[in-house]
């Protein structure tokens, strides 16, 4: 996906790895239980999507989605002879 100028790249193909997050807190903290409830009722509501849009995508140097997804055709284009 297009993020940054001078927008020219492609993404081809599936994610080669993927990470997530961890919130630690002191071992037999009263927290654990609260903070996994909490970003699980934030993850039903949508809200975890909507902020990962905001910062990774919405807030990218080339438009809002990246490339240009009306007309692939733009994107990637091959030359036969």
């Amino acid at each position: 996906i297009e993020q940054r100028k001078p927008c020219d790249t492609m993404k081809v193909g599936g994610n080669l790895d993927s990470k997530g997050y961890g919130i630690a807190t002191p071992k037999g903290s009263s927290l654990g239980n609260a903070v996994n409830l909490a970003v699980l009722k934030l993850n039903e509501q949508g809200l975890l999507d909507k902020l990962k849009n905001k910062w990774w995508y919405d807030k990218g140097e080339c438009g809002s989605g990246g490339g240009d997804s009306k007309n692939p055709s733009k994107s990637c284009s091959t030359e036969t002879q």
